[in-house]
């Protein structure tokens, strides 16, 4: 099998938001029972660790992106002075 598109993980990724359960553990253990199609038409499924790994990466990297734009230098939106 080849590792799945990041267009497949989304639309698994997004499946948890719409999954029957009430914790999100619930949740991702119903999305394992589904079956997704890549752009190809292939059939995938995934198992609930695979999810959970690929969730807990997607908030982590969230989580670092927003801390990267929190980080400005204090200078960032100072006007400079260009030479001519």
């Amino acid at each position: 099998m080849k590792n799945p598109s990041i267009y497949l993980k989304m639309k698994v990724l997004g499946a948890i938001d719409v999954a029957p359960g009430r914790t999100r553990d619930e949740r991702v253990r119903n999305v394992a029972e589904m079956t997704f199609l890549d752009e190809e038409g292939n059939q995938y499924r995934f198992t609930w660790r695979t999810i959970q790994t690929w969730w807990v990466v997607s908030c982590v990297t969230q989580q670092s992106v927003m801390q990267l734009r929190k980080e400005r230098s204090s200078d960032s939106f100072a006007e400079c002075a260009i030479n001519s």
